[in-house]
């Protein structure tokens, strides 16, 4: 370190911009030669309280050996041990890489969380030029973006081939990443130490949100939209983002009924994005219509009606494909929804004829959606496929019991609709018990089904909301 001048003018402005950079992990300081850079530094060094190393470089530490073994041995006059801990890493002979080394340096120094800080100073590090240091460095920085690590999403993050490779030489090292399954195929970093890489990248904004783009990119190719939403905000891409919501709807939430999912996704969009995108309000409005919940419902779908045209705008691309999908026309699932909230305002006109209109709108081989709009068709009566129709009671002789339901007779010629009861029963809940009775929604005159004459109640599920009416009627 440079001796202290007698006589030297305190440049307490820029001292301060050295205080404010500790908490960023790494102060870069750089200057034409002569402007005091050095003295700058050694005296702001000389004030502070926390151990402090302080290592010259010279063009000779372009040999990455020369290097890490001199930030050792510095590092050492505070941290005694640690040279003697790591130093193995850099051979004989000399290792590939230097990121083993490396991940096991910073563990080494974060491991004791009782220990103060250690400041390194590397003064002229402009003439460190070596490809190997600078990479060691780097891979370790653009992994920190990823919660899990593989050897093909480090990869595809950092456009190098290696990555499971260097995974693996860490791992055997038992230094900074923890193992997550049996087979080395999954790990993470240890916090604080991913806390550290992260505090750092988080300088270079871009370069951040490019490494972000990259492990959405690989997230989304494997098919696990959670990673791929998450990482595709980060990098700022919420249009992105949205389309994944939309994508996967159908398979997180009417096949796999994971609501929180979905509820986790959706606040993360700006609102003015989520009201440009029909299919993101119709998967808000079949989410109210699972709760019968009409008034969330309605100004969803008056909002989804305004933008309809916009679903045409880019590809719609179904995690389940177009025939497991509800979401795949857009205008037709806005009509079927609109037919359930008229049923569950009791209109049976307007629910007829927004059945027929979601009907119309049905396209080729949209099975799953097709299966809906035909559960809901009214009958003549004004009774609709989808509410099971009561039968006669039979006497207690006969050893039947009242109040049990025939399934809906399947009509209009598709072949959906075992395929869409399946899905549908993953994501609803479970049906009443055998001693609970089946209800009836309240009908005036013959028709549904219902015996002339008696009364009748009966549990009804709409195939579309999954939600239960319950209600007796009578004749």
């Amino acid at each position: 370190m440079p001796r202290s001048r007698p006589g030297l003018v305190p440049r307490r402005r820029l001292a301060g911009r050295l205080e404010e950079g500790l908490n960023r992990g790494l102060v870069l300081v750089a200057a034409p030669a002569g402007y005091g850079k050095s003295v700058l530094l050694s005296e702001w060094v000389r004030g502070m309280s926390e151990p402090a190393v302080w290592l010259s470089l010279d063009g000779g530490d372009n040999d990455p050996v020369r290097f890490w073994r001199h930030v050792l041995a510095a590092l050492d006059m505070v941290r005694p041990g640690i040279a003697e801990r790591v130093s193995p890493l850099a051979g004989p002979p000399a290792p590939p890489t230097y990121d083993a080394l490396v991940s096991a340096l910073i563990n080494d120094v974060v491991a004791e969380p009782g220990q103060p800080d250690v400041l390194l100073v590397l003064d002229d590090y402009h003439l460190i030029g070596s490809d190997s240091v600078q990479a060691s460095v780097r891979f370790l920085l653009e992994t920190s973006v990823l919660d899990r690590l593989s050897g093909s999403l480090c990869n595809a993050v950092t456009g190098r081939d290696d990555g499971q490779h260097l995974l693996e030489e860490v791992d055997r090292s038992g230094l900074f990443v923890v193992q997550l399954d049996d087979v080395r195929g999954w790990w993470r970093y240890h916090h604080l130490f991913a806390d550290l890489l992260r505090t750092r990248l988080e300088q270079d904004l871009e370069h951040a949100r490019r490494l972000h783009r990259n492990a959405a990119g690989w997230y989304e190719r494997q098919g696990l939209p959670d990673e791929a939403i998450r990482h595709a905000l980060a990098a700022g891409e919420k249009q992105w983002a949205a389309r994944l919501v939309e994508e996967h709807f159908d398979t997180v939430f009417n096949l796999r009924g994971e609501q929180a999912t979905i509820q986790g996704w959706l606040p993360a969009l700006p609102e003015d994005l989520v009201r440009s995108r029909p299919r993101l309000l119709l998967a808000q409005a079949q989410m109210a219509s699972m709760r019968g919940d009409l008034q969330a419902m309605e100004p969803l779908l008056d909002a989804a009606e305004r933008v309809i045209g916009r679903a045409d705008e880019e590809p719609f691309q179904p995690s389940t494909g177009p025939e497991g999908s509800l979401l795949v026309n857009a205008r037709a699932m806005l009509a079927l929804q609109r037919s359930y909230a008229a049923q569950l305002r009791g209109d049976a006109a307007a629910t007829a004829a927004l059945t027929r209109e979601a009907m119309e709108q049905l396209g080729e081989n949209e099975l799953m959606l097709s299966s809906a709009v035909q559960a809901s068709r009214p009958w003549p009566n004004g009774c609709t496929d989808g509410w099971p129709r009561p039968r006669k009671p039979s006497s207690p002789a006969s050893g039947g019991g009242a109040g049990r339901a025939r399934s809906p007779p399947r009509r209009g010629g598709t072949t959906a609709w075992p395929g869409y009861t399946a899905a549908r029963a993953a994501s609803m809940p479970p049906p009443p018990r055998a001693s609970e009775p089946w209800k009836r929604r309240a009908s005036r005159g013959r028709g549904c089904g219902r015996p002339p004459g008696r009364r009748w109640s009966g549990w009804v599920r709409s195939p579309i909301s999954g939600t239960i009416s319950t209600g007796p009627w009578s004749t």
